[in-house]
């Protein structure tokens, strides 16, 4: 289970998004994304991405020697969310993948194997 609200203002910290890391089978498993630009849906889907990343145990990739980012512009886990020259980051590192299937291994990912009896829509 993971829940995903998008917001249309700010933070006061000026970030992106928010989430709790490594929840991804526990009730804590939340994500806040800022959507302040409609016209521009690529923006709020890279940030949920990187949001939903965290929730499945991955880490951010700088600082992190053995990461390798294929693309130039940058990786969706960077910590900048929007990559080089405003590209916006649209793969995964090593790193990244290394994480999720770590996490898979730990057994903490398991839940994303079940297959949901129902789907539960909330619009608000």
């Amino acid at each position: 289970v993971i829940l995903f609200y998008c917001r249309g203002e700010s933070f006061s910290g000026g970030e992106s998004g928010i989430a709790v890391p490594d929840t991804m089978c526990s009730q804590k498993s939340v994500g806040i994304s800022v959507d302040l630009n409609s016209y521009e849906p690529h923006l709020l889907a890279g940030t949920m991405a990187h949001m939903i990343g965290h929730n499945i145990g991955m880490s951010h990739d700088d600082g992190r020697t053995e990461c390798r980012c294929h693309d130039w512009h940058g990786c969706i886990m960077a910590q900048s969310i929007v990559g080089l020259e405003n590209v916006q980051p649209y793969k995964f590192s090593e790193c990244s993948k290394s994480d999720y299937i770590g996490a898979f291994k730990d057994g903490k990912d398991v839940c994303l194997l079940n297959k949901p009896n129902e789907v539960i829509l909330l619009i608000n």
